[in-house]
Formats: structure tokens, sequence, C-alpha cells
């Protein structure tokens, strides 16, 4: 029994190189526009802005 991928004991680019036997790998990951990237480190600071607020103690 080979082991492979499934028993992480082996890479995608193990597996292209060793098995497969290609040296060329693409990576067809979508990246994120700068605008995304902006939105959503913005609504965490938000949410952690929020969220402080909340667990702040108050004093009277």
């Amino acid at each position: 029994m080979k082991i492979g991928l499934i028993d992480e004991l082996a890479s995608s680019s193990y597996v292209a190189r060793e098995i497969i036997g290609e040296e060329t790998i693409v990576n067809y990951t979508v990246q994120d526009d700068i605008l995304e990237r902006f939105a959503k480190r913005l609504g965490t600071t938000v949410a952690q802005v929020i969220s402080a607020q909340f667990d702040a103690p108050t004093l009277r």
C-alpha cells in the first residue's frame, strides 16, 4: 500500500515532482484584490473595537 496526500506524509509538490514527474507546478488559488483585503482588515478592526467596548469595565 502506497502512502500519499491523504495520510499527510507527502506534499502536493512532492507528488507532482516525484510521483507524476511534473516539474512545473501552477498555483490556481484566487488572490484577493487590494480592496477586498482592506475591507477584511477594516471589518476585523471594527469587530475588535466593538468587542473591547463590551469587555471593558465601566467606572461609575
